[in-house]
């Protein structure tokens, strides 16, 4: 995966919801489940690197995808997932979970919280270091918690 800063083109995928938006977003944040199927080489997954890198979009994935990534590569029998992981982790910007983070993925939880409408902490987190980042859009298969937290679109494949 390489990244680069040409203009992304625009095309119309199907939406499943208002806020589900066509990959072509510029600013990508990976989750953890799109990530095991790119390591799995599932032809979804893989075609859709192929063309975020080709529409030039920005694509990230977050300290907690990575925790989550390790701890299913190391609680595996073979040391080579741990070895492609750390070859996928090498060509990915990594958003960090810091204050401001911790902070806004907490805003996050409890808005839903006080809603009724609650979501796993992980992916709270996960918003935070999206939100604070400037990253809107997230490609991932856990559509239901993620079309729950404002200013985030899923992108689903």
């Amino acid at each position: 995966m390489e990244r680069d800063d040409r203009q992304g083109s625009q095309g119309s995928r199907e939406n499943i919801k208002a806020n589900v938006v066509p990959m072509e977003a510029r600013r990508i944040c990976l989750d953890t489940t799109f990530l095991i199927d790119f390591l799995r080489e599932l032809p979804e997954a893989v075609d859709r690197i192929r063309n975020l890198e080709e529409t030039g979009s920005d694509i990230s994935t977050t300290s907690i995808n990575v925790f989550e990534l390790y701890l299913g590569a190391l609680r595996s029998p073979s040391p080579k997932r741990s070895q492609q992981l750390d070859a996928i982790l090498s060509d990915l910007r990594i958003l960090p979970l810091g204050k401001k983070e911790a902070k806004e993925a907490a805003t996050t939880l409890t808005e839903l919280m006080k809603r009724g409408k609650p979501i796993d902490m992980r992916d709270a987190l996960i918003a935070g270091c999206m939100l604070t980042n400037a990253y809107r859009s997230i490609i991932t298969r856990n559509v239901e918690d993620f079309l729950r937290i404002r200013g985030i679109d899923v992108v689903k494949y």
